[in-house]
């Protein structure tokens, strides 16, 4: 199965950098922000042997006959992101500010981490971007 990726414009902030992840092969989609935080997952529920669950039992295995499973952050405190030295990028949502005091404790255990070069918090103000540096890695002297 494969994942195709494009830039949507996020529903709840309006930025244009928001993403949307879909699997082609079972059609179930995540979208996230990195500006807002807002997400938003489709799936479909599944059996404990992870079949999809049918809506009618005696109609076909296919995808508009499976019971759909939808969780949105509609209205988030914010996203994260934290850059590593190689070039990986983390990111991800803050439902709300207990979110944030415990990932700003996660934070103060990352900072000791040698490849960490930066993390981030953006977070949509009354409509407007404000962006938190909680750490940026220091130039080493040569």
């Amino acid at each position: 199965m494969s994942t195709m990726t494009k830039k949507i414009e996020c529903p709840n902030c309006g930025s244009k950098k928001a993403f949307e992840d879909t699997n082609t092969g079972t059609i179930e989609s995540q979208i996230n922000c990195p500006r807002c935080g807002y997400a938003r997952s489709v799936s479909y529920k599944r059996d404990e042997d992870g079949k999809p669950i049918l809506k009618d039992e005696n109609g076909e295995d296919d995808i508009d006959n499976y019971i759909p499973e939808v969780k949105e952050l509609a209205d988030p405190y914010g996203a994260f992101m934290i850059k590593y030295i190689d070039g990986m990028v983390q990111m991800g949502c803050l439902e709300d500010e207990d979110d944030m005091e415990e990932f700003e404790k996660w934070v103060k255990k990352l900072k000791k981490n040698n490849n960490v070069e930066l993390i981030k918090v953006s977070r949509v103000v009354d409509e407007e971007k404000k962006e938190k540096i909680l750490y940026k890695r220091e130039e080493q002297g040569v």
